[in-house]
């Protein structure tokens, strides 16, 4: 189980402040952190990498938030009207991975043409929480006790195949995270690694590229704590395996369109890799 270290260091400065509101917050009760920094800790037996950097760059360099009168993060982008930590586990940052995992609908062997366009299709899972969104991104949380890469993937089996037994890793790579979606390949081949630009190609018809590094306008997002995120496109142009293995797989690829409903702004990252690909969109 996952220990908010933020609420620790509330309590281990104040004890009895577990019930005091993120209003009622001031120089004396906010906790004493390395902000724009990352800082390794241990709680309960479990060493943890915190990482309290921005991922948002700006003018070329990574952002260094401000802190307001309290000595609490001001979220960069402006006010949002909520004060306080909200539902998010850390004050300041709180940063995610996710995946977009595309394909090109098809009509028997054929691809699918709208406007003389192919269409893409990509993964999705329901969402958690009680949000208006139907479907998220694959992806979670990053909280410093797995690498980030390993979660994506963990995540990846337990949301769309329902693994539960997924293991964690803290040595998985990025060169990791692209093999382990290389495997998802139905015709594969041995042969060397090739490199276009950030994209990488692992397998024939297969390449990864991250495509997108930042800000989330996400609904959790409060004057002190906001979402950042890292967001990977997997794209199989031939054939993959994802049916074979999906029980309703029909319910789990979906359409790339305007029409569906994702959490935060996902959609306008959906709109970017259909772009990308130029796949159709409309």
């Amino acid at each position: 189980m996952f220990v908010d270290e933020d609420i620790l260091a509330l309590t281990m400065r104040e004890p009895g402040n577990m019930e005091e509101t993120s209003d009622q917050l001031s120089a004396q009760t906010a906790p004493v952190i390395i902000w724009n920094g990352l800082a390794k800790e241990e709680i309960n037996g479990i060493k943890i990498d915190v990482d309290r950097r921005s991922w948002i760059m700006q003018d070329g360099y990574t952002l260094r938030y401000s802190l307001d009168s309290v000595n609490l993060p001001r979220n960069p982008m402006g006010r949002t009207g909520i004060r306080g930590r909200g539902r998010l586990h850390r004050w300041g940052p709180n940063h995610e991975i996710n995946a977009v995992v595309t394909r090109w609908r098809r009509r028997g062997d054929e691809f699918l043409l709208v406007e003389g366009r192919k269409v893409l299709e990509f993964l999705v899972a329901r969402v958690d929480d009680s949000s208006s969104a139907e479907w998220t991104l694959p992806g979670g949380p990053v909280l410093g006790d797995e690498s980030m890469y390993s979660i994506v993937c963990r995540t990846f089996m337990e949301k769309i195949f329902g693994e539960k037994e997924a293991e964690k890793s803290v040595h998985f790579n990025e060169h990791d995270m692209e093999s382990f979606f290389a495997m998802f390949v139905g015709e594969r081949a041995e042969g060397p690694v090739s490199q276009g630009g950030s994209e990488v190609e692992l397998a024939p018809g297969f390449k990864s590229k991250m495509i997108y590094c930042g800000y989330v306008d996400d609904p959790r997002n409060t004057d002190n704590a906001w979402v950042e995120a890292e967001v990977w496109n997997f794209h199989y142009n031939l054939k993959d395996t994802f049916n074979t293995r999906l029980r309703e797989w029909e319910n789990f690829w979906k359409e790339v369109t305007p029409a569906i409903r994702l959490y935060a702004n996902q959609g306008t990252i959906l709109q970017a890799v259909a772009r990308m690909h130029e796949a159709f969109y409309g």
